[in-house]
């Protein structure tokens, strides 16, 4: 067991943002979408170059909030990586992560992005936002 923790059936309620971290545009988008959009939340980095293979995760649904970006840098959905799609700064993308999906930076410049774990019951939620 590499992450014992995971396996406390109150980790998942347990992984909220610490206050330190709560400024800025983060405490701006926790305003905006709550604080149920923002489980076990990490900010991704993928430098000029980095590719992340086709994989399957949990059903767990996520959000990828685009931090900064640059226009080759690309998720791939499909066993192959068939359907390429570069997420914007100043979107939010609700991501079905038990399909195939990978990433790949070819730059310039790097691709960071806030990634968390969204509870089901707010995704109608974040949706509607696109109407505001």
């Amino acid at each position: 067991e590499i992450f014992p923790e995971t396996l406390d059936p109150e980790f998942y309620d347990k992984s909220q943002i610490r206050p330190k971290f709560r400024h800025g545009y983060l405490n701006t988008l926790i305003d905006i979408l709550g604080e149920g959009s923002f489980i076990q939340t990490i900010v991704t980095i993928h430098d000029e170059g980095a590719k992340i293979m086709q994989h399957v995760d949990s059903r767990v649904k996520k959000l990828h909030i685009p931090l900064e970006t640059n226009e080759n840098a690309v998720f791939k959905f499909g066993k192959n990586g068939e359907r390429e799609f570069n997420m914007k700064v100043g979107k939010i993308y609700v991501l079905n992560t038990h399909i195939h999906h990978g990433t790949e930076n070819p730059g310039p410049g790097e691709r960071a992005h806030f990634l968390t774990r969204v509870d089901e019951d707010i995704i109608h939620d974040v949706l509607a936002l696109n109407n505001t």
